[in-house]
């Protein structure tokens, strides 16, 4: 009875450490992406989905290229150098920016997107937040 309790547990440990190093592999890929790939990739969807000229997507892709490159030299730095207020100011900054090149209605959508966007990436943390949970719980009810 103890052998297999003692399995179960190292079963648990490695389907765990499994789980980890896959999501830790993901997060560092999209991590990793150059700036270039970040304003291409935010580029083409921002395109799409707010039918931009031809123009308006060149114009929209230097600016997102821009603004991708100074959040990548916060990221480089010591955590403890920037603040939370500091990545929002340039935020905005690039929101004024996007304003300038877009009709009222665009820019209404691209805000709207925007807004979509961080509901999605707030509830897909709080998700992993709630599944890492559950799985210390099991782990440590396995242990008893």
């Amino acid at each position: 009875m103890k052998t297999l309790k003692s399995t179960l547990q190292i079963l648990s440990l490695f389907s765990i450490l499994l789980w980890s190093c896959q999501s830790t592999a993901q997060r560092s890929k999209i991590r990793n992406a150059s700036p270039e790939d970040i304003a291409t990739k935010q580029t083409k969807y921002q395109s799409k989905r707010l039918d931009l000229s031809d123009n308006q997507t060149k114009q929209l892709k230097s600016i997102n290229l821009k603004y991708a490159k100074e959040l990548e030299a916060y990221r480089e730095k010591d955590k403890s150098e920037h603040s939370y207020e500091e990545v929002q100011t340039l935020k905005q900054k690039q929101n004024q920016e996007v304003k300038a090149i877009l009709s009222e209605e665009q820019y209404q959508q691209y805000i709207a997107l925007k807004n979509e966007n961080q509901e999605r990436l707030k509830k897909r943390r709080e998700k992993r937040m709630k599944k890492g949970q559950n799985n210390q719980k099991q782990f440590q009810n396995q242990g008893k």
